[in-house]
């Protein structure tokens, strides 16, 4: 702030610049992501362009990565690993699709929490997210739901949600399971919450 002005954020500290890409990997709006953020911090983790209130419920994350993993998009640079290939993570934040990608996997994050309220759902923001997307789903040869691995009700109540995400997922024709980051990374430390956290300290992200 300078000569009285008020500042023009209420924060400030290093962001990094998410572009959510449609299924044609063209740009459709930016997420920002403030890395210095922790726990009780008055300011939020996020910063959306354009979305609307309470988050993005139009564009995963990474889309493109979903079409690459369904062979959709051969000429697109990144690929999964041999061992994950034809499935796809859907997890909650874009550090956690991030994460997944150097990881191997092929994920798309959906800017909420994986949930569904059962398998007729049409309202939750992931079920809105995915519905369109529901062609290439079916072609792949497992879709995993990955909880964050929050401790205690928390974390229970995640898992729970998952689980009616893959039911409604089952019910549209997919392949679907609950994964929690121990069924992917089994010797994972218990201080990791998500798959952030594993690239993290595995070397690949700051």
């Amino acid at each position: 702030a300078a000569d009285g002005k008020p500042p023009r954020l209420p924060w400030w500290d290093d962001v990094v610049l998410f572009a959510c890409r449609d299924a044609g990997a063209w740009p459709v709006y930016l997420v920002g992501r403030r890395l210095g953020w922790s726990d009780g911090d008055r300011w939020g983790k996020y910063i959306n362009q354009l979305t609307p209130e309470g988050g993005a419920v139009r564009w995963p994350f990474n889309l493109p990565a979903l079409y690459a993993a369904a062979g959709r998009m051969p000429a697109w640079i990144w690929k999964p690993a041999k061992e994950h290939a034809e499935e796809v993570l859907l997890v909650e934040g874009p550090t956690d699709a991030l994460g997944s990608a150097v990881l191997g996997w092929a994920a798309v994050a959906l800017l909420t929490r994986p949930r569904a309220h059962g398998p007729a759902d049409r309202e939750s923001g992931a079920v809105k997210m995915l519905e369109p997307h529901l062609p290439v789903l079916r072609a792949l040869r497992r879709v995993r739901v990955v909880p964050d691995a929050a401790p205690g009700k928390k974390g229970a109540e995640g898992e729970a949600l998952a689980a009616k995400l893959v039911a409604w997922l089952r019910a549209a024709g997919c392949r679907a399971g609950v994964s929690v980051l121990a069924d992917l990374i089994p010797d994972i430390s218990p201080d990791c919450k998500d798959i952030a956290d594993v690239s993290k300290m595995k070397g690949f992200l700051p």
